[in-house]
């Protein structure tokens, strides 16, 4: 209730005020043993909303540690590197799961790869931001694309 009600408030300090208790109920649920799963993921969810990235990271990791989910927790733990400007752990995230044979890559396959590429752009890496542009549309310009 929290969450919702505060997502609708326009300025930011006010809004975490209110993710802030949000976070501390989750906690508390933690803290009791109950909603493991729902508390883990909102309390994450808040902490990506707030740009506490460091605190989603530490989620995260321990949504993979404790749930089957693990290939869509790998997948936003890239994306929240990706948001927190941390290009190279990004990159090395997304390109794991590419390497990987879940079963669920197939369907995110050019997904990641788009992921990984805003990884790449990040750091400047042309050859490798084109490289996986390519894979997912062959006819890719990078050159003119680069540039924008």
């Amino acid at each position: 209730a929290y969450e919702n009600y505060y997502s609708t408030i326009k300025t930011t300090s006010e809004r975490n005020k209110g993710y802030e208790i949000a976070i501390a109920d989750y906690t508390k649920s933690l803290e009791l043993k109950q909603m493991k799963f729902e508390s883990l993921t909102a309390r994450k969810d808040l902490y990506v909303k707030m740009e506490r990235y460091k605190e989603a990271i530490d989620e995260l990791n321990l949504c993979i540690k404790e749930f089957d989910f693990t290939f869509f927790y790998r997948v936003e733990l890239g994306e929240t590197y990706l948001k927190w400007k941390k290009y190279a752990e990004a990159i090395k995230q997304f390109s794991e799961l590419l390497e990987g044979n879940d079963d669920e890559l197939e369907n995110s396959r050019e997904e990641i790869l788009g992921f990984r590429a805003d990884a790449y752009k990040g750091l400047g890496k042309k050859a490798e931001w084109c490289k996986d542009k390519k894979a997912i549309d062959g006819d890719f310009d990078c050159s003119k694309e680069w540039r924008k």
